[in-house]
């Protein structure tokens, strides 16, 4: 058995209540009566049963009390029954059964009678009954969805029929909707049916003034409308396509008809293959001879297809022209096709007959007509009627969105874009940012609006020159500022030494950051600006503490601190019978040049970390030099031996200068460290004994070599120029003696080494300023060595 298929956008508009001029309306009040078989309090028995708190389980319990002027309210949900009134009202005072639209049900349901597998007969059985009026349910049934016997003044409004007479024991192909017997004044409007294993509407014999209206009649075995000798019929505003069968039929003597503004759409793709149909091969509009006394057809479009639109009086017609000619009706009719029932300024736009028989004031969506200022008025009345079922309506479109993050920098801002979309008529936005502030009108997008934190909805609403308004809103939600973040790194300026790089980029201020301040931690003045990045000279070496402070430009402050830890260069003789050459040491590895050139190459021996002090020594024995590295924080050497071990030796006290050399002068290296507290230099034996001496002034920095090329170590130191003055090396020699030596600028730090491999050890400076060199090689009688460290 084939069930509905009713796209699930129509049946959720064809469930919106509208207003319709030939319908009366009675409000609720304390005498209606309610059904939710869903509540837990429904009774069909008892006092106060079938008030709004204690509702009836049944339909059907409240159809056997319901008194006229009374309306029974029917909540969503499936009912397994049959709405059978057998109570009328009267025509001041009608009886009403309301069901529940689908857009009002919280569950989504709406009302529906007929439940798939246990099929009633009918889902609305009305017989012999007066002044009653059905709106908004949803049926299906195993015959007739909605059956009218003997019955007067009956309206049955906006309801919804999908695949009735389906049931397993029927065999004939009934209608969804049969008007029979001695009935008068039937309303059908509003309403969706399709997928009918049969015809969607029939009216019997006897029948007088049925009136079809403003109704949906999609894809049906069989015909759309078949009127069998009843009288004064009104087929009006109705869409019928798709059918297997005729769309509209008059046959027998159904005369005084009116079939006007309808759309007869016989180019609707794909008919029903179910339900016995193999071919479409039948009239649009098909009226007997029998049936055109009286019988009046204008205003509707048919579409162009294989059909033959029209019968009338059993003479067929293939055109428009022909049916006005031959008949003498349609003299407002139009032909299209399928395409141009599509488009904005279709055919059917703003062309019907508003003073026909049976127009409502509202299509079968509920909405009231509209006038599209594109499309000429061509219809009578207002002018501005379409022709069918759905009333084509201005298509003012509004949108309207929060951006998810704000600007950067501006942490209550959010920015709203949206859009007024009015091809009719121009139309003015205006934006209400709901946070009690004034709307803005005409609003341009994007628009920015500063918020306090929380949550609010922000509407925009558009009105078009012909007065239709649309809204729609969106939720704004707005965090308080974060924190500032401060975040930077620290990296060597320049190819080596002691200038360092802060940056501080990475910091996250969500406010704009005001200034940037950097403290190096060897107490000169801060770095100050708004500049995230920034340089600085170190005097000498050792770790220090920089603290970077951020301010944002409303006043909150944040700090964070990194430890960072310089070194002077080295020199060592890497391999044996060369000349020492200078190395640099960043972060766990040390650049060895291979010789003390700009051009030269580099090569890297990994060994250490981040803060520690690079050393060269023997420790080996070998006749040239190894690396090593000294941690300050552990008062530790790590010392790196020709098959690539370590040897981790601690010795000395915080603050100590590593000073290795072959004390013991047996060809290998000993540790030493000078202590600047004391200016002592203490060495430790290979036997492990210690012996230490003093030598220069606090402020003093230790240098050690063989300054008289006798194969073991001396004590000196380098004293910084003054202010206006040299720099000066001390160098103490075996015999006691002191000889001194001017080299460099002011500025300049102490390098010793070997730097002609004559076997002695002599002074240079590194300028730090410019990552250059001077060497001295006077002792050599060679000239001194300029260069600057080359990026390796």
């Amino acid at each position: 058995m084939r069930r509905a298929r009713i796209p699930a956008a129509v049946v959720l508009v064809l469930s919106i209540t509208g207003a319709i001029t030939s319908v009366t309306t009675v409000h609720a009040d304390a005498t209606d009566l309610y059904v939710d078989r869903n509540s837990a309090l429904c009774s069909d028995t008892g006092t106060g049963a079938g008030a709004q708190g204690t509702p009836f389980c049944t339909i059907a319990a409240a159809a056997g009390v319901v008194q006229p002027g009374q309306t029974v309210h029917i909540s969503g949900g499936n009912y397994n029954e049959e709405l059978h009134p057998t109570r009328s009202g009267t025509p001041a005072a009608p009886i009403t059964f309301l069901g529940t639209p689908y857009t009002e049900d919280p569950q989504g349901r709406g009302t529906q009678l007929g439940v798939a597998g246990t099929l009633p007969d009918h889902a609305v059985s009305l017989a012999g009954v007066h002044d009653v009026t059905v709106r908004h349910l949803f049926g299906w049934s195993g015959k007739e969805a909605v059956l009218v016997t003997d019955s007067s003044r009956v309206t049955l409004d906006d309801l919804v029929i999908a695949s009735s007479g389906w049931s397993s024991t029927a065999t004939t192909a009934y209608p969804s909707v049969r008007i029979t017997g001695a009935s008068s004044d039937v309303t059908l409007s509003r309403s969706d049916i399709s997928a009918s294993r049969g015809g969607a509407v029939e009216v019997g014999a006897g029948v007088d003034h049925a009136v079809l209206t403003t109704n949906f009649l999609n894809e049906n075995a069989g015909a759309g409308v078949l009127i069998t000798d009843a009288q004064h019929a009104v087929v009006t505003s109705n869409t019928v396509r798709g059918t297997c069968g005729p769309l509209v039929v008059l046959t027998g003597a159904s005369t005084g008809a009116t079939i006007e503004n309808n759309v007869l759409d016989s180019d609707e793709n794909g008919y029903p293959t179910w339900g016995g149909c193999t071919s479409a091969g039948h009239e649009d509009l098909s009226v007997s001879a029998g049936s055109t006394t009286g019988t009046r057809a204008d205003y509707n479009l048919v579409t162009t297809t294989t059909r033959t639109p029209y019968s009338w009086a059993g003479q067929g017609y293939g055109t428009v022209a022909q049916f006005q000619q031959g008949a003498g009706q349609g003299a407002h009719d139009l032909a299209a096709t399928r395409d141009d029932l599509k488009k904005p300024n279709s055919p059917a736009v703003d062309s019907a007959d508003a003073g026909a028989p049976g127009e409502l004031a509202t299509d079968v969506r509920g909405r009231s007509r509209a006038d599209n200022p594109a499309v000429a008025n061509t219809g009578t009345g207002v002018g501005y009627y379409d022709r069918g079922a759905v009333e084509a309506q201005d298509a003012l479109a509004v949108s309207l969105s929060a951006s998810p993050t704000p600007p950067a920098g501006q942490p209550l801002t959010v920015v709203l874009n949206g859009a007024v979309d009015s091809p009719w008529s121009p139309a003015t936005g205006t934006l209400d940012f709901g946070d009690g502030t004034a709307p803005v009108s005409p609003v341009a997008f994007p628009a920015r609006h500063d918020y306090a934190p929380g949550t609010y909805t922000a509407t925009l609403t558009a009105t078009d020159g012909l007065g239709l308004t649309r809204s729609t809103s969106t939720e704004v939600t707005v965090a308080a500022p974060g924190p500032v973040r401060p975040s930077f790194t620290l990296s060597p300026y320049n190819t080596g030494g002691l200038e360092v790089l802060a940056d501080a980029s990475a910091t996250i201020s969500p406010w704009p950051v005001a200034t940037h301040r950097f403290d190096f931690g060897d107490g000169t003045a801060p770095v100050v600006g708004n500049a995230a990045t920034a340089r600085h000279f170190y005097a000498g070496p050792g770790t220090y503490t920089v603290t970077q402070t951020v301010t944002d430009d409303h006043g909150r402050s944040a700090s964070t601190t990194h430890p960072v830890s310089v070194s002077l260069p080295i020199a060592g003789r890497w391999s044996g019978g060369q000349p020492a050459t200078v190395a640099f040491y960043r972060a766990g590895a040390l650049t060895r040049l291979s010789a003390n050139a700009a051009s030269a190459q580099g090569s890297k021996v990994y060994l250490g970390q981040s803060g520690d002090t690079p050393l060269a020594g023997d420790w080996d024995g070998v006749g040239h030099d190894q690396a090593g590295i000294h941690r300050p924080g552990s008062s530790t050497f790590g010392l790196r031996h020709e098959d690539g071990s370590v040897t981790s030796v601690p010795m000395g006290d915080p603050g100590d200068i590593p000073v290795p050399g072959q004390w013991d002068g047996n060809g290998h290296a000993q540790l030493a460290v000078y202590r600047p507290s004391t200016g002592a230099f203490v060495v430790r034996h290979d036997d492990g004994s210690y012996s230490s001496a003093v030598f220069g002034d606090v402020g003093d920095l230790p240098v050690v070599g063989d300054w008289d090329g006798v194969g073991h170590t001396q004590l000196g130191i380098f004293r910084p120029a003054a202010s206006g003055g040299a720099n000066v090396f001390a160098l103490r020699h075996d015999d006691g003696s002191v000889s001194t030596a001017t080299h460099g600028a002011a500025g300049d730090l102490p390098i010793v080494g070997d730097w002609s491999a004559t076997g002695r050890t002599t002074y240079g400076v590194y300028r730090p300023s410019e990552a250059r060199f001077l060497l001295s090689r006077a002792y050599a009688g060679q000239s001194d060595l300029d260069f600057v460290y080359p990026t390796v």
